[in-house]
């Protein structure tokens, strides 16, 4: 449902503005202080956050206590669900650019939060991955995050490199693709297992 939300919010927020473009612009822009609808789908995401954070919790227990998988889902519920969250709650200015001279608090927790969720996240998933391959998990599963991981380091780098250019983004929408894929599959992975586990 969290991921869910944020796909939703992710991709009708724009639709309501005339000249989006979400190859060049932020999915922050798209309910951005004064944006047509901005309070609705700041609740989108705002919500989106809290599940994603009890998904990160949850799934940590889902897996044997003796591997260190729940650093990683801990880490990914803290700074994508918390992170998801404070960025709903704190919408950036119009185009998501903070002024050195009169810097906004919302903008500046926006900006920050941001920052910390994608400097960290792909290294969780990428972690994650190795974990599982210790724990000699469905090869599939292991191999599939270090696919989202992979891809998602690789477009958090060309968006840090050049954070105002023309495609930003594009390059965002495949890193939050590439990590909402990936808390897809591992819900039904999780919820796979668990079946057959039940019915063992």
């Amino acid at each position: 449902m969290g991921a869910l939300l944020f796909a939703i919010a992710s991709v009708l927020a724009g639709l309501g503005i005339e000249g989006y473009n979400p190859v060049k612009q932020y999915i922050s822009e798209s309910y951005a202080t004064g944006m047509p609808y901005a309070v609705i789908w700041q609740y989108f995401f705002i919500c989106s956050g809290l599940l994603l954070f009890f998904f990160g919790i949850v799934a940590a227990n889902c897996f044997p206590k003796r591997s260190n998988t729940k650093v990683w889902f801990f880490l990914f519920a803290i700074f994508y669900g918390i992170g998801t969250l404070l960025t709903g709650i704190y919408p950036c200015d119009v185009g998501c650019y903070l002024d050195p001279e009169n810097p906004r608090i919302s903008q500046f927790i926006h900006n920050t939060v941001g920052n910390l969720t994608y400097a960290v996240v792909p290294f969780s998933i990428l972690a994650s991955s190795y974990a599982f391959s210790k724990l000699k998990l469905s090869k599939k599963l292991t191999v599939f995050s270090a696919i989202c991981g992979s891809l998602c380091l690789l477009f958090v780098i060309l968006l840090f490199g050049d954070p105002e250019g023309p495609y930003r983004g594009l390059f965002q929408r495949v890193i939050e693709a590439s990590i909402i894929s990936w808390i897809v599959y591992l819900s039904f992975y999780i919820k796979s297992t668990k079946t057959k586990t039940n019915e063992d």
